[in-house]
């Protein structure tokens, strides 16, 4: 998965969002999964704000504070343990965070790196798990881009049904004419 955080400055805020989207396009990184989680334990910092990121088994979900649960949910990490140290500044702790994820390599770029197979390099029970666990990985992403399909043409195909003058936002309940809060007729009056 590969995501970045950039921060735009502008006098107007649609401009400062614009620049920081294209920063972002510039500085992206990938981030190595071992199934649902990282490969391996991390602790960075970053200005006065210190995250440590560690592996979590399968169903143990994102532990992680607002800022750091923001990454990890954009990062596509679905068991993970995170603490927050020192500053907790949200703009120094995702960037301690992304500094983080940017340190992490899979167990395949580190054994291509060091020109050996995975298994040399982590066992070879833990190259099994680690396979299973990224096949796991790859059928549960393919079945969620196919439920997220699904329910995009099923949004298309009702969307286009409506009648003229039909309106699928309507608030309120029926009410009576002029009735402006909602619900139903019956008031006190």
């Amino acid at each position: 998965m590969a995501m970045s955080v950039r921060l735009g400055k502008a006098s107007e805020y649609t401009e400062a969002i614009r620049k920081g989207v294209e920063d972002a396009k510039k500085h992206l990184i990938q981030v190595p999964l071992s199934g649902t989680t990282i490969p391996y334990m991390v602790n960075t910092r970053f200005g006065a704000s210190q995250v440590v990121l560690k592996p979590a088994a399968p169903g143990t979900g994102v532990i992680a504070g607002g800022a750091v649960r923001a990454v990890m949910e954009s990062a596509g990490v679905r068991d993970i343990l995170t603490k927050t140290l020192g500053s907790t500044n949200k703009a120094n702790t995702v960037q301690a965070c992304l500094k983080a994820l940017s340190e992490l390599r899979s167990a395949e770029e580190e054994a291509a790196r060091r020109g050996k197979t995975v298994a040399e390099i982590v066992g070879k029970k833990r190259a099994e798990q680690i396979a299973i666990a990224n096949a796991n990985a790859a059928e549960q992403a393919a079945a969620a881009r196919a439920a997220r399909e699904e329910e995009a043409r099923e949004s298309r195909a009702i969307g286009g049904r409506r009648g003229p003058g039909e309106r699928g936002d309507r608030r309120g309940g029926g009410g009576e004419r002029g009735d402006r809060r909602g619900g139903s007729g019956n008031r006190r009056r």
